[in-house]
């Protein structure tokens, strides 16, 4: 039980708390006198704190799984909810066997199909509407920067390849979009010492398409983590199993057409990161290649990772094994292996 009155001079100053520990730019972990941990969020605009302490409340009314409110001083543009875990599905995708990580995928799964389904009835004025359009057009640029990347020197391929990549990315911008936040990764789900886990950072909340946000949620990517690799425990069981929670929180879904659009939104997530590898290695003293290479380490082994993710079929969808058949052919892996794409 949180003594708010503690929590509140610890905030102001007043009490020392027994240990503060910066886990991010933002956020500290904060043991208060008593032993009870907190999160204390600490941002310059307070603006997206008060959005997300509206979200968290209402999500948590709903019986989501979203940490606790526990206090939100606009004034200092502090947030302070419960500490929900040391543990990330991050780390479960670095550390943890494949058959243990895929049943935490169930539990991400479960746990963001129930979030979509209660922000339906969040404000309109709280949420962002990403134009569509926009973002199909975004995805599908670097997509078929990581095709080219795959596929120089097979024109005949590659022409194949941009093809079925308009056609799939057509298909997905026409899908319906859900609710919930809008920086969705493995590092924002937490895992409790009870093996639950809980959704962090609605600071900016709005529209998306739900089998993006799920795949990105339950891949892990070891950022700034050494010896971090790309890993995923999605597998058809996995897909399947999303889309029948999928149905079940909202019944107009297919679970056909939910079990496809995980698979080409999976293709597409591991298509732009092999666009970003190839940046990398191509332009390595620009901005962006330094930040990332900071982020990724050992960028030879992500691209091999990746690869073997990309050639793993998840669906039925004709498009999308098409192309997964092509990024996985002799050509492709013998080009990666010999460096060739430099």
């Amino acid at each position: 039980m949180i003594d708010r009155p503690l929590l509140r001079q610890t905030v102001l100053g007043h009490t020392p708390p027994a240990s503060i520990e910066q886990v991010s730019a933002h956020v500290y972990k904060v043991t208060l006198s008593d032993g009870l941990q907190v999160a204390l969020k600490r941002v310059a605009d307070p603006a997206p704190l008060s959005t997300e302490s509206l979200v968290l409340e209402r999500l948590g009314q709903r019986g989501c799984p979203v940490p606790e409110v526990h206090l939100v001083e606009p004034s200092l543009s502090i947030l302070v909810t419960a500490w929900a875990g040391d543990r990330t599905m991050d780390d479960a995708c670095q550390e943890e066997d494949p058959e243990t990580a895929a049943q935490r995928g169930g539990d991400v799964a479960e746990g963001l199909c129930r979030i979509e389904a209660a922000a339906k009835e969040l404000d309109e004025g709280l949420l962002l509407r990403p134009d569509a359009e926009d973002e199909a057009a975004g995805i599908l640029r670097e997509a078929r920067r990581g095709a080219e990347a795959l596929l120089r020197g097979d024109a005949r391929s590659l022409t194949e390849a941009q093809g079925a990549l308009t056609r799939t990315t057509e298909r997905l911008r026409a899908g319906a979009r859900a609710v919930a936040s809008l920086d969705y990764n493995a590092r924002n789900v937490v895992i409790d010492r009870g093996g639950a886990v809980r959704f962090l950072d609605f600071s900016s909340v709005g529209w998306d398409w739900p089998e993006r946000r799920f795949i990105q949620y339950v891949t892990g990517l070891g950022a700034y983590r050494k010896g971090g690799r790309l890993v995923s425990p999605l597998t058809p069981e996995l897909a399947a199993l999303y889309a029948r929670l999928r149905r079940r929180f909202s019944p107009e879904a297919s679970e056909e057409a939910v079990v496809r659009a995980v698979d080409a939104h999976d293709l597409l997530f591991h298509l732009v990161i092999l666009a970003r590898l190839a940046h990398l290695r191509r332009c390595p003293e620009t901005p962006a290649a330094r930040l990332l290479r900071r982020a990724w380490d050992a960028p030879e082994a992500r691209w091999k990772q990746t690869l073997l993710h990309l050639g793993r079929p998840l669906s039925d969808d004709p498009d999308v094994n098409a192309l997964r058949d092509l990024f996985r052919g002799e050509k492709t892996q013998l080009w990666c292996q010999s460096g060739s794409h430099r």
